[in-house]
Order: structure tokens, then sequence, then C-alpha cells
């Protein structure tokens, strides 16, 4: 079995067919990743030794990257052992990924094109994050966007009058955009909504 090795000198073992985000998070690392679909690019990390296969379609790199050796973690897998120019992520290997479901518990207009949404988790959830991180809001439908956390991640332990955790998103109207529509023209407290994160 192929043998990642990092930058920080830490490594782990990749199956074959499994990406190299799915190997270094099932050995308890974390790299920088956001999609998970081949797309952002935020997975981004040279090769600097080794081979790997393409599992899934990079469309985040474009030509010249791909000639200088630059792959995408979450899209690749090791075919042999592997040196790549990153490291993993340290403090954020121990916080967890989840989907959630929340109730919005407030909105309020900050500006003419700025939201304030305050969503209510679950009670005995926690979402767990650093702070800098992101989440992504999924409306009806699937409609997904991706959202900076307004609160502080010591402030997330904060509890509206139900005993749930919120969390923070203050959202600026992009002309066109779909979850702008729903957030300026259809989003009513206790809608009911999906988290994914901490990212």
């Amino acid at each position: 079995m192929p043998i990642v090795h990092l930058m920080n000198n830490k490594s782990f073992r990749a199956e074959a067919g499994t990406s190299i985000l799915d190997a270094a998070e099932a050995a308890g690392l974390a790299l920088e990743s956001s999609c998970r679909t081949g797309r952002c690019g935020s997975c981004r990390t040279q090769v600097l030794a080794g081979s790997t296969e393409v599992l899934v379609s990079e469309t985040g790199l474009n030509p010249a990257q791909r000639d200088e050796g630059w792959i995408l973690s979450c899209a690749r897998g090791a075919t042999t052992d592997v040196q790549l120019g990153s490291e993993d992520l340290g403090a954020l290997a121990a916080l967890r990924r989840q989907t959630l479901p929340c109730r919005i518990d407030s909105l309020q207009r900050l500006a003419p094109d700025v939201m304030r949404v305050v969503l209510r988790l679950p009670p005995t959830s926690r979402l767990l994050r650093l702070s800098g991180q992101y989440v992504n809001a999924i409306a009806r439908g699937g409609l997904r966007r991706s959202y900076s956390v307004a609160n502080a991640p010591a402030a997330s332990g904060a509890t509206s009058s139900s005993g749930a955790n919120l969390l923070e998103l203050h959202v600026r109207r992009v002309p066109g955009g779909a979850m702008s529509d729903y957030w300026f023209d259809q989003a009513q407290v206790n809608d009911l909504l999906r988290v994914d994160g901490p990212l």
C-alpha cells in the first residue's frame, strides 16, 4: 500500500482507489480542502516525488498547474509512495466536519444589502470550529452557499431561549443570486435548513 509523505514529516497509508484527502482523514490528519469534488482547488498540492492517478476530474486545475506537478488531493489517489509539498493542518484534524439540521432563529437587515442570519442548531449538537473557518448553508432543493461564521468559536456556545446553539452569518446580497434571493425575499424564522462544516 503506498505511503504519502508530507512536508512536516508526517505520513499515512493510501489504499488504492481512495483519494489522498480521504486517506489523510482516515489517518487522523487534516489537509486543506473544501468542495471535495475536484472543482474549487482548495486541496491543491504539488507532487514532489511519486505517482498518482486521477479518481475524479480535476476541473479546479489549469493546464499550466498540471504541467508543474500540481494535483487536487480530493481527486487523486496514490499509486506509489508519494512526497507532497504540503503539511497537515494540525489542530483542524480534531474538528469533525458534519452536516447538521438547523432553523432560522432570526433575520435582521443590517444594511440594504446585508442580512444578519442567526441559525439555531439542535441543543444536543456542537459545531466545533476555529476562527476563520466557514460553513455551507444548504437550503431547499440542495441550494448551497459558503459563508464565514460571524460569531467567535467561544461565542458559539451561546444559546437561544430554547437552549439551542446559535451560529451567526452576515450575508451580502448578490444581484440575481439564488441564495441571496432566498435570504432577502423568502426566508422566514423557523425555516429548516442544514449547515455543513466547519470548513
